[in-house]
C-alpha cells in the first residue's frame, strides 16, 4: 500500500496530505499577459 511505504519512508510527515497540483506547469500563461488580460476585462466590465 502506498500508505505504508510513505510511512516507513517518512514516518509521521509522510501520513499529511499532499497537493495533487503540478509543480510546474509548462503552457501557464506568463504574470505579465495575465496582468494584461485582468486589466483589459476590468475595463470592458
Amino acid at each position: 500500500m502506498k500508505v505504508l511505504r510513505f510511512y516507513k519512508e517518512k514516518g509521521e510527515e509522510g501520513l499529511k496530505p499532499k497537493s495533487k497540483r503540478p509543480k510546474k506547469m509548462p503552457n501557464k500563461t506568463p504574470e505579465e499577459i495575465e496582468k494584461m488580460i485582468i486589466e483589459i476585462r476590468k475595463k470592458t466590465k
